[in-house]
């Protein structure tokens, strides 16, 4: 997903479809786990690093520090909901 205007409307489900797939193919090279990486506890603090980075680049976002805690990053379904309501916002 290249990065997006401000304008788009993107769904809940679409942001957690990108979130899964650079998780699985940049995060977890490829690894075919059937869960959810990120409440099954398969990334650490560097992947979750970079997953903000991905997300911050691909939707134009920046989170403060208040924002990025450990609640906000349980799933990959969480993570969809955070990044949803933070492009409503801006």
């Amino acid at each position: 997903m290249s990065e997006l205007e401000m304008t788009e409307v993107v769904s809940v489900d679409a942001i957690a479809e990108d979130i899964r797939k650079f998780v699985m193919e940049e995060l977890l090279e490829n690894a075919d786990f059937p869960g959810d990486p990120i409440e099954q506890g398969l990334l650490d603090s560097l992947a979750l690093e970079m997953l903000l980075d991905h997300v911050e680049t691909t939707y134009g976002l920046e989170f403060t520090e208040e924002e990025v805690v450990a609640e906000n990053f349980t799933s990959i379904d969480r993570v969809a909901v955070v990044v949803e309501a933070k492009l409503r916002t801006t």
